[in-house]
């Protein structure tokens, strides 16, 4: 029995680094790319990389949930940052522990995308990328910021019950599925600024730590009944375009002002009971429904409010 510890030490050391190589062997040129970028802390962008050659733009979703999970120290400090990937399977992230700042700008998800209960202690940006199936990041927890800019979804996202400790970034999606952002509790600002959203948005009980800018195209219903913003309610420009569908502040709560200007409401309107800390502006909103009421019953604000050059085409209470 050999008992001497620099002798162990040198083996231990050797069959790390034989282990490391057989690894990499087995890697494919796409993978090498992406795992030799990630240890300089540079952007592996396969489309610029492999210019002619879209089989090498594939990504196997196991070697991403490798690359994200397995503890790699150079991975963890300079983070995982990929551009023009096309994941072709499920990738499936629940409840997986992800230690670096973790970018998948531009790429392709062609299937369900799962990050369920995961927990990032950075940020993650999916800016630019489209998703064919399902988004599901319902219970999701980022230490940073989330951001979703510029993305295109086929179907529903779902951050029901997420927990976000900076900013989420959701400006200028489209998204032909529902959104669903009930209980969730956001740090920074809840941004949607120029968005398309083709079906219902739900932020009912979400708390925001800073603004819920909406100044954007909603297609289906809105529900923010009992949501709680500590900053601004933005929603200059916004556009509700469905005659039949609700939209709801029922009992928002908004610390700031409230900021409707130039808002386009063709459905029924509610903001019965809301609470507004300072002023509320509807200049120049348009109320377009004929059969519905527009609800302000019990609405309270705590500065002025200004209809100026609104229009009513229905009865309001």
């Amino acid at each position: 029995m050999i008992n001497n510890p620099i002798f162990l030490a040198v083996v231990v050391c050797v069959g790390l680094t034989v282990q490391g190589q057989s690894a990499e062997n087995l890697l494919s040129s796409t993978e090498s790319y992406i795992t030799n970028m990630a240890a300089q802390g540079d952007i592996a962008d396969l489309q610029a990389e492999f210019p002619q050659e879209t089989n090498n733009w594939i990504v196997p979703s196991a070697f991403l949930d490798r690359l994200l999970t397995t503890t790699n120290y150079v991975v963890q400090r300079k983070g995982i940052r990929i551009r023009h990937a096309i994941f072709t399977s499920d990738l499936d992230l629940q409840s997986a522990e992800i230690n670096c700042d973790t970018c998948l700008c531009d790429c392709r998800f062609a299937q369900n995308v799962n990050f369920k209960e995961s927990h990032f202690s950075r940020n993650l940006v999916l800016k630019g990328s489209h998703f064919a199936g399902v988004a599901n990041f319902s219970g999701i927890k980022l230490n940073g910021l989330m951001s979703l800019e510029s993305a295109t979804f086929e179907r529903d996202v779902l951050l029901n019950d997420s927990h976000i400790g900076g900013n989420l970034e959701a400006q200028n999606i489209h998204c032909l599925g529902s959104n669903d952002f009930t209980r969730a509790v956001i740090g920074g600002d809840l941004t949607m600024l120029g968005s398309t959203n083709e079906g219902i948005v739900d932020v009912r009980f979400a708390k925001i730590g800073g603004n819920l800018e909406i100044g954007a195209i909603f297609k289906d219903g809105f529900n923010a009944v009992h949501t709680i913003v500590r900053g601004l309610l933005g929603a200059s420009n916004v556009q509700f375009t469905n005659p039949t569908a609700e939209v709801s502040f029922n009992a928002v709560q908004v610390d700031g002002l409230a900021n409707f200007n130039n808002a386009i409401f063709s459905g029924p309107v509610d903001f019965k009971g809301a609470r507004i800390s300072d002023q509320f502006q509807a200049s120049g909103s348009q109320f377009l429904n004929p059969t519905n009421v527009a609800n302000f019953n019990s609405m309270t604000v705590g500065g002025h409010c200004f209809f100026g050059g609104a229009t009513f085409s229905l009865s309001s209470g």
